[in-house]
């Protein structure tokens, strides 16, 4: 099977997903609470950032065109499906297709973050009034110093990130399928 890459404008290959905003800081949060709750510290963390924190004030280019200008909860580059313990925040995405799904959640109140964790658990987010959901080749997430997500090692924060998507840059071999029968 053939799969496709992101690269980001240092050179680091992103295998699954790129994210940023308020999401950014739940991963910092899972990383001391994971000893401790093991897979549940991902929603525990999720939900003490989005009780908590503020929205991340960014703007969002897809093949060029801004998509998003204003504080968001969550930006999120995806080649594969899911972030942070499986929250399966692009349940569509398809890391075959030669483009990445962008998801942008932008932050509009507190009271509003219920009904998006609710619909994020779901795999809904994109039906979510407000969200955008994009797919493209280049994403440009630039504004104020944000830490960016990759496969779930969290960097430092930057102004600027550029994701490029790679088609076909990588080959998985499996084993053949078991017979039935």
């Amino acid at each position: 099977m053939v799969l496709d890459l992101l690269v980001d404008d240092r050179g680091a290959v992103v295998v699954n997903a790129a994210h940023a905003g308020v999401s950014s800081g739940a991963s910092v949060r899972a990383a001391w609470l994971k000893p401790y709750l093991g897979r549940a510290a991902y929603p525990v963390a999720t939900t003490l950032a989005g009780a908590l924190a503020d929205g991340v004030a960014m703007r969002v280019d897809v093949d060029g065109k801004t998509i998003h200008e204003g504080p968001v909860l969550l930006l999120a580059v995806m080649n594969g499906t899911g972030i942070g313990g499986g929250a399966p925040v692009a349940p569509e995405a398809d890391p075959r297709d030669g483009l990445a799904d962008v998801i942008v959640v932008p932050d509009e109140s507190r009271l509003r973050r219920v009904a998006i964790a609710r619909a994020l658990r779901a795999g809904r987010l994109a039906e979510v009034e407000g969200v955008s959901l994009r797919r493209g080749r280049d994403i440009v997430v630039a504004g104020v110093p944000a830490r960016h997500n990759v496969d779930g090692e969290v960097g430092e924060p930057v102004t600027e990130r550029r994701y490029v998507v790679v088609p076909g840059a990588w080959r998985v071999i499996t084993a053949p399928a078991a017979p039935t029968g």
